[in-house]
């Protein structure tokens, strides 16, 4: 498999009912992915976003936009199981074959 677009990020949140919830917000360079869908599971840890789905249990979630900002930046609301992850540094990895590979940084 291809190596990849390595992004070092912190995952995000929404705020809702006074909870934060998990989200991530994509760089601007993927604001075609806008209107997509993605299919979100657990992989060795790690979470894992592709356009195809790999198991049952997968989540299926839009990749929408802030809808306040003035650039519209792509965002995916990210499962509550995933809620300790908020703040937290990341690694992103994007594959072109509509692939994402998400790991806490060290």
């Amino acid at each position: 498999m291809p190596q990849g677009t390595l992004f070092n990020l912190k995952m995000g949140y929404n705020v809702v009912n006074g909870i934060k919830k998990p989200r991530l917000q994509l760089p601007r360079t993927y604001d075609s992915w806008i209107g997509e869908y993605v299919y979100i599971s657990s992989v060795n840890g790690n979470i894992v976003l592709s356009i195809s789905k790999l198991n049952e249990s997968d989540v299926k979630r839009k990749i929408s936009y802030f809808s306040n900002a003035k650039v519209k930046r792509p965002v995916i609301v990210i499962p509550d199981e995933y809620s300790s992850w908020v703040e937290c540094p990341i690694l992103v990895r994007i594959y072109n074959c509509g692939l994402i590979v998400v790991a806490k940084s060290e």
